[in-house]
């Protein structure tokens, strides 16, 4: 991924209440101050680092993610019980995305290093509307909708009523260039159905954008890309991966049974009693139990 903008190439008028050279300072990224939290079952960890706005190079804000996701543990491992995803797929680890909303200085990061993301990656005026998917993309759409100070929409999974609007919530004008999120991608099925939606009610998607992307099938992004949709992302599982292992979220044991997955999940996946290769039309993790 390409280097991310400075703070002076970030500075766009109207957004936001602070200055805006100092509100994307890398520098603030991390304060220095910790506040309690009462989430979690049981765990020892009890404090939560406080995030503060900023944006830096994609290998930082990868960092930071993974960070995120592992202090307020939305990383789950069940080498022994493995979750399937909706795919089919059988899978050591599971990443719950959901979490990040109950954790408000996280919950601001994230929408910050998602904004600096898009206006790196896809442009300042390229973005007319932002659209999240149902369910999982829907707040964090609202989130860096207000954060850009564009218009938010929402796809439904499943068409309510009749005509061509009938998965949209949100007023759409045809020919609006709508920047599709969500929370995950793995395969990216789900991508492409809700970005079909959009375009079938009129509106232009050519880009998406998710916190998370499992990186373990190369023919994913292949695949979104022959279908007219680039993909962009925070942080992978080899990011998180480092940060379990960083921290001791993960035994060793465990940590070599997402390596074994991460090398080849086709195959661990067969080998627990899951699918053997991507059927390429469901995607993500909603109904894995987990």
């Amino acid at each position: 991924m390409a280097a991310l903008p400075q703070p002076a190439a970030l500075a766009f008028a109207g957004v936001g209440n602070a200055p805006q050279a100092a509100f994307f300072d890398p520098e603030r990224l991390l304060v220095g101050r910790r506040a309690p939290t009462h989430y979690g079952h049981g765990s020892a960890r009890e404090e939560v680092d406080v995030l503060a706005s900023g944006w830096t190079d994609a290998a930082t804000a990868a960092r930071l993610t993974a960070k995120a996701l592992v202090e307020i543990e939305a990383v789950l491992a069940r080498p022994d019980q493995p979750f399937v995803l909706t795919s089919g797929l059988a899978s050591p680890v599971y990443i719950d995305c959901r979490r990040i909303i109950s954790f408000p200085r996280v919950r601001r990061t994230i929408v910050e290093l998602l904004a600096g993301l898009v206006l790196e990656a896809v442009g300042f005026e390229r973005v007319q509307a932002v659209a999240g998917g149902e369910t999982a993309g829907i707040p964090f759409a609202a989130w860096l909708a207000d954060r850009l100070a564009l218009p938010m929409l929402y796809v439904r999974k499943k068409p309510k009523g009749f005509g061509r609007n009938a998965r949209i919530e949100g007023a759409l004008e045809p020919g609006t260039d709508v920047l599709l999120v969500e929370d995950l991608t793995t395969d990216g099925g789900s991508k492409l159905g809700f970005a079909e939606a959009l375009r079938e009610a009129g509106g232009r998607v050519s880009e998406a954008v998710v916190i998370f992307y499992y990186d373990v099938f190369p023919q994913a992004l292949a695949r979104l890309e022959s279908h007219g949709l680039r993909l962009h992302w925070l942080a992978t599982w080899r990011d998180v991966l480092a940060e379990a292992r960083r921290t001791g979220y993960f035994d060793a044991a465990t940590c070599r049974h997402i390596e074994t997955f991460l090398a080849d999940p086709l195959a661990w996946s067969r080998d627990h009693g899951g699918i053997g290769a991507i059927p390429f039309a469901a995607e993500g993790q909603e109904g894995t139990g987990g």
